[in-house]
């Protein structure tokens, strides 16, 4: 751990330099400072304060405590402004200088690490919060602080429940519940989970206690009126609810949050019992109360009255709710375009993965709604702009944070300096020590110094992270971190192209398809409810289920051709020779080109009506992943590593795979990593020097509670370890099992091993999507590599390599089912055809040759003509 700490003290923090105010040098000056501060805390005031605590470096301890204590007086104020990735920054400094200091003599449970984690919960960063809060349970329970465990706890069970963990909240608070056997709070969180879980007969028991001890607990009067809601009570729910406001009056005690919290469980209510006039005035209210300076003179307040409040973002989302059941359709687009504004003002801009991924699930059902809307008007009115707006908002909701990823890897290329390797020195070790303290968890050791000293390096490592990419934004203001993308500009892209995009959005009540090409874009609905939604994905379950085992498909090849067809008319690809599709949900797990697109009795593979035998298919992340440019030919630089673990000698050697890396030696240049050799730290040293990585090896696509991982020969390294490196490669090919399967996050994707290389770098990635077989895929990746040497395309090498494994005669019919060809799919950049750039250079040289020899010819009869006369 120790070298951790050293490696973040040496990533150089950036901080700001003030002028203009004067400075503290000695611990007796910090304090007057504060003094003075308090006196007057306004947000300027926070401002100077932080300038002066920024450059002050501190002598001896006294001082240092001096600091932490002043930071955590300016992040309490901070964060009463609204101001709450500034108060995490100050939160988050506190807590390193004391930790590094070894300062004592403070309560930094109370005074920083709760709000720290309360700010994290409340920013939708549940992945910090959680480690946060983990982190000073830990703590009190060394000190023997009961009260601050119990705290813990109840703060860790919100998170819990924020992230679905609902079973896991309640066994959190059962366990604080024996802490602090008084504390309502803890049987009031365990009945809100027994809700979510719709367990709501134990819910109201627990309710049921909490109202026996206090019949005018208010907080357990709305979980009442929630439960008779669920009931389908609305009227009930009703009366319960204006008791409650009856209580927050006579208390006169009540804070503005409870108050607007209350006002937007009444409009949830009245919406429900079918009263929307009343509703929008509850919301009205909920803006009024929340906003001083909103009148009521619009609909709702204008983007400049707002402020960070997940309270806001429901309030909106319900206000977009009732203005489309009115059918003012453009209004609720507006509300809804409030309530994304309001997220990404609460977003952690420069937080962890996990939490990122995390709120997609939000994003992706507001989508949804929006696109209902835009559809609708898009039918009514023939106008292109619904259909745009459609298209732009549907290609936002693909694969968010892989884009966002992905954008900030190209800024660093182009920083290419101490910044760009500071911020990927902390990636680094954000990524090692999170693989190791999610190994901690996973054995149950989240007590014990080994996890106080990650998180401590975690935490470091954290903050030089928000720093630096605070200092990366503010040298590029004006860099889009999520690209908009504009139909016109795919259009464009796609002139003189021979490619058909397909987008698909799977949401819970539709399947929406969008189609582009060169000249037009249509938008259809394939699905309208959520019946028709889950008939489409029972018919990918079915498909994808032939493929679980080598035999599936052989033993009902009758089943296999008419799910294969069924689901081919489902999707209603267009016709062309060459699609690049953009999946979704459950469509990720689909291998397009074993689809048949006609009905067929035939049982021989090479005969059955396969979508390969017509169409090449290739994939992309998102439309603007298409779009991020023409893969450059590297003939005569590419090289390529190859790692080949073998396992020779044990029950799961890949024996075919030694005749694999001969076929990727003979035709590219190739460095090799073979048995004993290909170790994780050989193959992460040696990829920097190489332009194609190519891994044979096992893999696991990973589950919910353990990640996607890929196997060297001495070690398994989970997915998380990957995201600390940087893969700016031509081409991944990932030789193994399941390497496209992973847990699928709502409105992200698949978690899988692909993802890592394209999370860091790497545009073009080939994979495969279940158990692949040994001698099948060192025959598709030989016919692969010789087709790669010869033209330089990708997804057209892929293609040929399958259609000649398919059509190979030496194979008997069994083997040349779609399960041992089928499995790899190719996502990647746009492609130019070799052959196309060649006859164009051969026509230029032609043209160019012709015209200097008519030019010479001109100027020999010229003077010929001039010596006669």
């Amino acid at each position: 751990m120790e070298i951790l700490r050293c490696i973040i003290l040496c990533l150089g923090l950036v901080f700001i330099t003030s002028e203009g105010f004067s400075q503290i040098n000695s611990a007796e000056e910090a304090y007057e400072a504060l003094d003075t501060f308090r006196i007057n805390p306004t947000e300027n005031a926070t401002a100077e304060f932080s300038k002066k605590l920024q450059v002050w470096e501190p002598k001896n301890e006294e001082e240092y405590l001096a600091k932490v204590i002043s930071y955590c007086n300016v992040g309490y104020f901070q964060y009463q402004f609204f101001q709450f990735q500034e108060a995490i920054i100050s939160y988050e400094t506190a807590k390193r200088i004391f930790q590094e200091n070894g300062l004592k003599r403070y309560d930094m449970i109370n005074f920083c690490y709760k709000p720290l984690g309360n700010l994290y919960t409340k920013t939708n960063a549940l992945a910090e919060a959680e480690n946060t809060i983990r982190e000073y349970i830990l703590l009190a329970q060394q000190k023997g602080l009961k009260a601050e465990e119990a705290s813990g706890l109840l703060n860790l069970s919100v998170v819990l429940q924020n992230k679905g963990n609902y079973r896991q909240a309640i066994q959190v608070l059962e366990q604080g519940a024996q802490l602090a056997v008084e504390d309502d709070r803890f049987l009031q969180n365990m009945a809100t989970n027994y809700v979510s879980l719709n367990e709501v007969d134990t819910a109201e028991n627990l309710v049921g206690i909490l109202l026996e001890k206090n019949e005018d607990n208010a907080k357990a009067l709305q979980l009442l009126a929630t439960i008779q809601l669920k009931k389908g009570a609305p009227k009930q729910a009703l009366s319960t609810l204006e008791r409650c406001q009856e209580l927050l009056q006579e208390s006169r005690g009540a804070s503005l949050r409870e108050w607007a919290k209350l006002k937007l469980i009444l409009a949830q209510t009245e919406r429900i019992s079918g009263s929307t006039q009343r509703a929008l005035r509850y919301l009205d209210e909920l803006y009024r109360i929340l906003m001083p300076h909103f009148k009521g003179e619009t609909e709702f307040p204008a983007e400049h009255q707002l402020f960070p409040d997940n309270t806001l973002v429901d309030a909106f989302d319900l206000h977009a709710e009732i203005l489309n059941s009115e059918n003012r359709k453009e209004a609720a687009l507006e509300a809804y375009e409030r309530a994304f504004y309001m997220a990404d003002l609460l977003d952690t801009p420069s937080g962890l993965q996990d939490s990122k991924l995390l709120q997609q699930n939000n994003r992706k059902i507001r989508t949804e709604k929006c696109l209902d809307i835009l559809f609708s008007l898009y039918q009514k009115k023939k106008e292109a702009i619904w259909l745009e707006k459609a298209f732009s908002l549907e290609q936002a909701s693909k694969h968010p944070v892989l884009q966002e990823a992905r954008y900030l890897q190209e800024s660093l290329l182009q920083e290419n300096d101490t910044l760009a390797e500071q911020i990927k020195g902390t990636r680094k070790i954000l990524a090692a020590t999170t693989t190791e303290m999610e190994e901690l968890r996973r054995l149950g050791r989240y007590n014990g110094q080994d996890f106080l000293e990650l998180q401590e390096a975690y935490n470091s490592a954290l903050l030089a992270q928000r720093r630096l990419y605070d200092t990366l934004k503010k040298r590029n203001p004006n860099t889009q971190w999520i690209q908009a993308i504009d139909v016109s500009a795919v259009m464009d892209f796609m002139q003189e192209r021979d490619e058909i995009v397909v987008s698909y959005f799977f949401g819970k009540q539709a399947v929406y398809q969008f189609v582009v090409d060169d000249q037009s874009i249509t938008w259809q609905r394939l699905a309208q409810s959520e019946e028709e939604v889950n008939v489409i994905l029972q018919y990918i379950t079915n498909y994808i289920g032939y493929f679980e085992t080598s035999n599936r498909i052989a033993n009902d090849i009758s089943g296999f051709v008419v799910s294969a067809h069924q689901l081919y008319s489902a999707l209603q690809l267009p016709s062309n020779e060459k699609l690049i599709v953009i999946p979704d949900g459950l469509l990720a797990f689909v291998p397009f080109a074993s689809l048949c697109t006609e009905e067929s009795s035939t049982i021989q593979f090479d005969k059955m009506p396969f979508l390969i035998n017509e169409v090449q298919v290739s994939y992309a992340l998102s439309a603007s992943d298409y779009m991020n440019g023409i893969s450059e030919k590297t003939e005569g630089k590419t090289s390529v590593l190859g790692v080949f673990p073998v396992f020779s000698d044990t029950p799961r050697a890949l024996t075919y795979s030694l005749e694999e890396a001969k076929g990727v030696k003979k035709y590219s240049k190739t460095t090799l990593l073979m048995n004993e050799e290909a170790t994780a730290d050989a193959f992460f040293k040696q990829s920097l020097d190489h332009s194609i990585l190519h891994i044979s090896t096992h893999a696991q696509g990973g589950t919910f509670s353990t990640p996607a991982a890929i196997e060297f020969v001495d070690r398994t390294v989970p997915l998380e370890e990957f995201y600390g490196y940087e893969f700016d490669k031509e081409l991944v090919v990932l030789s193994a099992c399941e390497t496209g399967v992973g847990k699928v996050i709502r409105g992200e994707g698949v978690q899988n091993m692909a993802r890592a290389f394209q999370y860091t770098g790497t545009d073009n990635v080939l994979f495969s999507l279940w158990n692949v077989n040994d001698y099948s895929t060192s025959e598709i990746m030989r016919y692969f590599y010789m087709e790669l040497h010869v033209q330089r395309m990708k997804g057209t090498s892929l293609r040929n390599a399958q259609l000649g494994y398919l059509k190979d005669t030496r194979l008997d019919n069994t083997k040349r089912s779609p399960y041992y060809w089928a499995a790899f799919v190719y996502y990647g950049d746009a492609e130019v055809p070799e052959s196309d750039l060649r006859t164009i250079l051969w026509y230029l040289f032609w043209a160019a040759l012709v015209f200097v020899l008519l030019f010479i010819s001109r100027k020999y009869l010229k003077g010929k003509l001039g010596r006669e006369k």
